[in-house]
């Protein structure tokens, strides 16, 4: 899965503003990181769920050379599979910017039409047909929004 800002349904963004700030910015990253995937492995929800990493064009630059290491997680398979979730931190100066971009594939012409945040979950909602289904989408927001809560309680600033 590929991050598509127009796809996002939901977003979330701490700011810590950590005047001389004298870390290592990686290895906060990589902390960061590290705890949402040792969360994710004691769920056991290795079946249903990937947890994989990429890089992410955050724009700026010539040609996208603007790019940051990025984790994410995505359904497996089933009708699920277009949902994923999205991790990132970046700094800019001593302010270090931890974000979560959840993201469904809704399609070319949902993307074209420009809905809200809102309409693109009734959107997603719409298609559930199942209690199952509607128990499997609001289970993926629930797990993301608490991996990205441990990340952030991972890192020591």
């Amino acid at each position: 899965m590929d991050f598509n800002k127009l796809e996002v349904y939901d977003m979330r963004r701490v700011h810590n503003m950590v005047p001389n700030f004298g870390g290592n910015v990686d290895e906060i990253r990589d902390t960061f990181y590290k705890s949402m995937k040792e969360y994710l492995d004691t769920l056991n929800l290795s079946e249903q769920i990937e947890f994989f990493q990429t890089t992410i064009n955050i724009g700026g630059g010539f040609f996208g050379k603007n790019k940051i290491d990025a984790v994410g997680i995505k359904y497996k398979n089933g009708k699920m599979k277009k949902l994923g979730a999205f991790y990132l931190m970046t700094n800019i100066g001593n302010v270090l910017n931890f974000s979560l971009y959840k993201q469904a594939s809704l399609g070319f012409f949902d993307i074209l039409t420009g809905k809200s945040s809102s309409e693109k979950v009734q959107l997603i909602q719409s298609k559930l047909k199942t209690i199952e289904e509607d128990e499997e989408f609001s289970m993926f927001n629930a797990v993301s929004d608490q991996m990205f809560e441990i990340g952030l309680n991972s890192v020591k600033i």
